[in-house]
């Protein structure tokens, strides 16, 4: 929370730094947004399963604990990305499109990988076991897409929605779930 928290903040001070020195006033705009978006879809994936009952053993804890780790490191470096994306629109970067779009990219899939692994695998329906990590390749490939940072919010939204949506109902309930 409080990373993602530092996200909304950097990206904040970074659009109204950049926002003084350039006429493209609405490009940034519509990067804050997207960069909104993509905060609160880690936020509601994240949060969307209980996890208090995935702790069943001493391996399993070890394992979620240190796996948050990638998580935490994704996060991170979302803030570093939307940061990045900020100084290309005011032409402070020498990236290359694609690299520059990699930098934002690069973090939500892992960060989607992770947050599947850790949480939402043991969780979820199969078609939500299959989706998942199938978004996050197309949100890593994003990259090279045209309007990239706009595509990567649209499949982290379409990744909110199957993980909301595709919940296994006849799952055994979390608190008994066995590793």
């Amino acid at each position: 929370m409080i990373v993602l928290g530092e996200s909304i903040l950097a990206s904040s001070n970074a659009v109204v730094e950049v926002g003084r020195e350039t006429e493209h006033v609405g490009q940034l705009v519509l990067l804050a947004a997207t960069s909104l978006v993509i905060i609160v879809c880690f936020w509601w994936i994240s949060f969307a399963f209980p996890q208090h009952g995935l702790l069943t053993s001493l391996r399993t804890a070890l394992g979620w604990g240190y796996g948050h780790y990638a998580i935490f490191a994704a996060a991170g470096a979302l803030s570093a990305g939307i940061e990045i994306a900020i100084d290309v629109e005011g032409g402070d970067v020498a990236l290359t499109p694609a690299a520059a779009a990699a930098t934002l990219a690069v973090p939500c899939a892992v960060y989607l990988l992770f947050v599947w692994l850790l949480v939402l695998r043991r969780q979820s329906s199969p078609r939500v076991n299959v989706a998942v990590p199938v978004i996050a390749v197309v949100v890593a490939l994003a990259s090279f897409a045209p309007h990239s940072l706009q595509v990567v919010a649209a499949l982290m939204v379409v990744a909110v929605v199957v993980v909301v949506a595709g919940r296994d109902r006849s799952a055994v309930p979390v608190d008994r779930v066995e590793v």
